[in-house]
C-alpha cells in the first residue's frame, strides 16, 4: 500500500503472501513524485535508492545491518511511520479484510478499496 502524509490509502497491489515487500515499492510508486519515501528496513535496497536518487525523491529508509557503508536517515521523520501502520490497523479492523473472508481476488480488493474509502471520508471530517 501507498499512502500520503496524512495516512489516507492511495494505491494497493496485491501480491502472494511470500513475495518481498520491496519488489512492489516502485509499481506503486508509479509517476507519484513526493518529496521524501518514508519505508521500513524491508525497503533498503540498491534499486529503490538508486530510483528515489534518480527522480530527487528524499529516501527515508534506515538502513540494513548488514551494509558495509550505513546510509544515515532522518530519526525525527523517521518516527510518522506509525502512520502507514495506523492505516493498516484501520483497514484490518473491517473484519473482512482482517480475516479474507473472500478467496475470489477481485472481490477481496474490491473490499479492500471500499475501505479506503471510508478512510477518506473519515479523514475529511475530521
Amino acid at each position: 500500500m501507498l499512502a500520503d502524509a496524512l495516512g489516507r490509502p492511495l494505491r494497493f497491489i496485491q501480491t502472494a503472501g511470500q513475495k518481498a515487500d520491496c519488489e512492489q515499492a516502485l509499481p506503486l510508486l508509479g509517476e507519484e513524485r513526493p518529496k521524501g519515501l518514508l519505508a521500513d528496513l524491508g525497503y533498503d535496497t540498491n534499486a529503490i535508492r538508486r530510483h528515489l536518487k534518480a527522480n530527487k525523491i528524499e529516501a527515508l529508509i534506515p538502513a540494513r545491518v548488514h551494509r558495509r557503508e550505513p546510509i544515515p536517515h532522518n530519526v525525527g521523520i523517521y518516527r510518522m511511520r506509525n502512520r502507514i501502520e495506523s492505516t493498516f490497523g484501520r483497514l484490518k479492523s473491517w473484519r473482512r479484510i482482517a480475516t479474507r473472508y473472500d478467496r475470489n481476488d477481485e472481490y477481496f480488493m474490491a473490499f479492500v478499496f471500499i475501505a479506503a474509502a471510508m478512510i477518506w471520508m473519515q479523514a475529511n471530517v475530521d
